[in-house]
């Protein structure tokens, strides 16, 4: 939000509607005390006086009333969730607000009685006092509750909304770089050496690259697959690299199988291999080495630094995607290492789907 809140109330809003409310009440209890005992102001001044004095109070009291049940709302709304335990919940937040008009009656009651003094004995004006203030906050407290209900139901759709959008822009900027021009061609391109010198590596080829896009087909919608999935790929993408630049890259892959069923976003580990690809020099003497492997709850990918003599600066955009990706799926992101001699991506793994 872009104004100040109060745990998901806004202060302004909170603000106008006690004043509001403050005055409807202080207005009651005028009409009241009018009708139980003949005590209407004598004119139209000393009724607005008495009506803003009144109204002041109020929202004195209703500012301390509504603070302490926001924090009590958003106390109970992480332990006694409705839907879950909804007897136990109305019965905590029954008494809490109960215990909480209590507290500030007996507070205002007595601070009043040391600045003014009361006729009625002190005793009577407490149990009062209580019994009313009691009454006002299990209206507060009720409406308070909705108001937050409705705000946050609000807020999980605008952001279910967008979190939607974004995914969809982000699957199409996958499934693009998956499919884009200059990787098809050159895999075509190897594939007709491959048919000239060696029909049998040929088919393999074949067969890896109808694998590769069997995979991008089948898991572009999904917002997770299994690592086992993600490592068949990317042995599928791996060796299509392999064919192209031979020993210059090496992929050293000691993933345990007790990790293959954590999920990560399709095509992570192809997004990070790919920029290290992308942004290093490899021959045979000095072959890129990438290394897959777990690592207290992360698939690292590390390969070491070897800057090609002339290349882009990189844009960081592969990073943000991926950041992005697990944002819409995961509170934990990657992490991103660099140091003189190498490059280490720790991806997240994602226990429930």
């Amino acid at each position: 939000m872009n104004q100040q809140s109060v745990k998901s109330i806004p202060v302004s809003q909170l603000i106008l509607f006690l004043a509001g409310a403050s005055v409807l009440v202080q207005g009651i209890l005028m009409l009241i005390a009018y009708l139980s005992w003949d005590s209407a102001p004598k004119d139209t001044h000393t009724f607005l006086v008495k009506l803003l004095n009144g109204s002041l109070n109020w929202m004195i009291a209703g500012l301390m009333l509504a603070l302490p049940n926001i924090f009590f709302i958003r106390r109970l709304n992480g332990k006694l969730r409705w839907g879950e335990r909804s007897l136990l919940r109305i019965f905590a937040q029954l008494v809490l607000t109960v215990l909480i008009a209590c507290v500030i009656s007996t507070i205002l009651t007595l601070l009043s009685e040391l600045l003014v003094g009361y006729k009625m004995p002190l005793m009577n004006v407490l149990i009062n006092n209580g019994l009313l203030f009691s009454i006002i906050n299990i209206s507060l407290m009720t409406i308070l509750e909705g108001w937050m209900f409705f705000r946050e139901n609000r807020q999980n759709r605008e952001k279910a909304e967008r979190l939607a959008n974004e995914l969809m822009a982000l699957r199409f900027e996958v499934l693009k770089d998956q499919i884009n021009s200059h990787f098809m061609f050159n895999n075509l391109n190897v594939l007709s050496a491959l048919i000239d010198g060696t029909p049998d590596k040929a088919q393999q080829f074949i067969a890896e690259f109808a694998d590769l896009y069997r995979y991008v087909l089948d898991t572009i919608e999904k917002p997770v697959v299994t690592v086992a999935q993600e490592l068949r790929f990317i042995r599928s993408y791996f060796f299509m690299q392999q064919i192209r630049h031979g020993d210059a890259m090496i992929l050293t892959d000691t993933v345990p199988e007790d990790v293959y069923e954590s999920r990560i976003p399709p095509f992570s580990l192809q997004t990070v291999i790919e920029n290290a690809i992308k942004h290093n020099a490899a021959d045979a003497r000095k072959p890129l080495k990438i290394e897959l492997f777990n690592e207290n709850g992360y698939l690292v990918v590390k390969n070491n630094i070897q800057p090609p003599v002339s290349s882009k600066p990189s844009t960081g955009l592969g990073q943000i995607n991926l950041t992005k990706r697990y944002e819409l799926i995961s509170n934990t992101l990657p992490v991103f290492e660099k140091n003189e001699k190498e490059y280490i991506v720790r991806l997240p793994l994602i226990k429930d789907e």
